[in-house]
């Protein structure tokens, strides 16, 4: 007959020592208590929790020192999570048999961190660890682990965060499904998560109702969802690309595989396999894509790890594949579980769920920040964020604030929903919560642009890259879609430049200053595009000829220091970029234009104009242009393209710029 250890994550154990002074085993030869334990075992077999302590309070009753009674009934407490009760049984087997079995202090020690009784589990557990006498095992890193935790939520619940989470409306939380796994769109303007329907998982979407703000009703993802499960998605920050966890799939490689769709003229497409090296013939789930979709983290139970499921990094290469996947390593990874990873778009915060790091109990919440190239020791969200129940997975919005994640627990009124999961778990709803200002990411915004032909009008597809001016280096780079438009995400207090180029046309340039004090993240940048043909006359071949100036290209990116015309060094990335169109249009002759804001005097903006113009003018000539074919001119403040009364109209009216002649 299967014993209830058998069915029990935690376990429990056979005792078949002969009786002892002091207490007798299921080799009791009272028969009446043993019928009733006998009967206790059928029931133990079923998962009939309830009737399997029914028979055990009799068996108990007709012999009130058999110990394997004790132990099976605080068994099946702990399964229907009375907690207490368990401990009173584990207390009594010990009380009876305290030299039975040392597991015995283990499993009380994590029974008493399940019911909050976080010394008495340190204590009991330290016992286990001690009587092991050094012995390795899974058992005894197990205790040291949940010993660890004990300490951690002593001190956690003494010192709980700010947590107001509030269930989504029944838009999304409906009585007769279980809503998991959210994920939100860069914009805030939809919402996309997994749902169980009479045992099929599938993906639904909801749209933010302009004029209110709330979600309207979620509607099926039409074209990714199957007849088979679907579950556990990412969604690239421009809303084009899903990757997801499909399960036992014709043609799969193992149990779990990551899939993906892309969104084209407005539909999605079959969904397809990732292949190899992301899928092996292992565990591949809950994956998570960085914000430009060139990263993706996931969870693997692949040989190789450091135990369980582990979390694993690949990037995508030349050609659109994928690279070998690498573990994360320790501080992140552990021997226990680690999952369910989200990188937010600020790119350096890592959340995940782990049963290896102290916490709770069971499942916590984690984030680990990047430091240069190295992940750091993950912190815990704390308390009541995370409890002795399993948390699941979060998403965080762009700004950083708000969280959102799926719970069987009902905040509002104490209550769990009726529903029943067919698959067996246990029925979810989807909450949001201001996240802790501690555990907060860097808030970012987003950069959403359509690039256009300035004469035609028509979309044009064109080479786009952003550069990090506060860390120096290209921090993206990619191409426009075929309707020219493109969408990245910048995180705040850096400094951003953004270059747009195509073959016989002017570059054009943008600068976003993210780190002055009035920049808001919640406010994106929504730009509108039109790239200038080159002039006829300023091909490599074309006369000279006496053409009326054009209009002129801002040069966004060459910067000065304050009050002065030096050159910052993040400057010349920009002029050698109009140094190369000079060398590739050898006839074409520009002049060079400075202009200010209205700070200072009419005399010494105008000077300062000059001397810009003028340095941009010596740089040029520096890097081998022909002073024959440059101009420079310096109008002061008489020029603005913007109003001097606000930080960013002044920005804007600081600039330098030139037109072709």
């Amino acid at each position: 007959m299967l014993r209830f250890c058998c069915l029990l994550l935690f376990g429990c154990f056979l005792v078949n020592t002969q009786a002892q002074t002091g207490y007798t085993t299921r080799k009791t030869t009272n028969r009446k208590a043993l019928k009733y334990y006998e009967e206790a075992g059928s029931a133990l077999d079923g998962q009939r929790y309830a009737a399997a302590i029914e028979a055990l309070d009799k068996a108990i009753k007709a012999d009130d020192k058999l110990v394997d009674a004790y132990q099976d009934r605080a068994s099946a407490q702990y399964y229907l999570k009375n907690y207490d009760q368990a401990i009173v049984d584990y207390e009594r087997v010990l009380a009876l048999a305290p030299e039975l079995d040392p597991r015995l202090y283990y499993y009380l020690g994590e029974t008493q961190l399940k019911a909050d009784r976080y010394a008495e589990a340190q204590t009991n557990l330290t016992r286990f660890i001690e009587l092991a006498d050094g012995r390795k095992g899974r058992l005894l890193d197990k205790a040291e682990r949940l010993r660890g935790s004990a300490a951690f939520a002593a001190r956690a619940t003494q010192q709980p965060v700010p947590f107001r989470p509030e269930k989504l409306s029944d838009a999304i939380n409906l009585p007769d499904r279980a809503e998991y796994l959210p994920v939100v769109s860069v914009d805030g303007q939809q919402l996309i998560f997994t749902a169980v329907v009479r045992g099929d998982e599938n993906f639904y979407i909801s749209e933010r109702d302009a004029a209110t703000g709330e979600w309207l009703p979620a509607q099926e993802l039409a074209g990714v969802n199957t007849d088979q499960n679907e579950g556990a998605e990412t969604i690239s920050a421009d809303g084009r690309t899903i990757v997801f966890t499909g399960c036992n799939r014709p043609g799969g490689k193992g149990s779990c595989d990551l899939y993906y769709s892309e969104r084209r003229d407005g539909r999605w497409t079959p969904p397809a396999n990732l292949g190899a090296p992301v899928n092996t013939r292992n565990w591949e789930s809950l994956p998570a894509l960085s914000a430009d979709g060139n990263t993706l983290y996931f969870s693997s139970n692949r040989p190789g790890g450091l135990g369980g499921k582990d979390l694993y990094v690949s990037r995508r290469v030349r050609g659109g594949g994928w690279s070998e996947p690498e573990n994360l390593g320790a501080p992140v990874n552990t021997a226990a579980d680690d999952q369910s990873p989200f990188l937010h778009p600020d790119g350096r915060s890592l959340y995940f769920m782990s049963q290896g790091h102290p916490g709770m109990g069971g499942y916590d919440l984690f984030v680990s920040r990047l430091e240069g190239k190295q992940w750091a020791t993950p912190e815990n969200l704390g308390y009541p964020i995370n409890t002795k129940n399993d948390e699941g997975a979060l998403f965080i919005t762009l700004d950083g604030r708000t969280a959102y994640f799926a719970t069987d627990r009902e905040y509002a009124t104490g209550e769990q929903s009726s529903f029943s999961d067919p698959r067996g778990g246990e029925p979810t709803d989807i909450y949001r919560f201001e996240l802790p200002e501690s555990v907060r990411p860097l808030a970012a915004t987003y950069v959403k642009a359509r690039v256009y032909d300035a004469v035609t009008k028509e979309p044009l597809s064109a080479s786009v890259a952003f550069e990090n001016l506060s860390e120096g280096g290209e921090t993206s780079s990619s191409a426009t879609r075929p309707d020219g438009t493109f969408l990245l995400t910048l995180p705040m207090n850096s400094d951003y430049a953004l270059s747009i180029e195509k073959e016989g046309y002017f570059f054009h340039s943008e600068n976003f200053a993210l780190s002055a004090a009035d920049a808001d993240p919640d406010q994106p940048y929504l730009l509108e595009i039109g790239l200038r043909p080159l002039p006829a006359a300023a091909a490599p071949s074309a006369p000279v000829t006496a053409a009326a100036p054009a209009a002129p290209i801002v040069l966004r990116n060459v910067l000065f220091e304050t009050g002065s015309a030096e050159l910052k060094p993040v400057s010349q990335t920009e002029l050698n970029r109009l140094r190369d169109l000079l060398n590739s249009r050898p006839r074409m002759r520009i002049q060079l234009n400075g202009h200010t804001d209205n700070v200072g005097s009419d005399a010494d903006n105008l000077q300062l104009s000059k001397d810009r113009a003028r340095a941009v003018y010596d740089y040029l000539v520096a890097q081998g242009i022909d002073a024959a074919r440059l101009q420079s001119e310096g109008y002061g403040e008489t020029r603005p393209v913007s109003s001097n009364e606000t930080p960013e109209g002044r920005r804007q009216n600081r600039r330098t710029e030139f037109v072709v002649l």
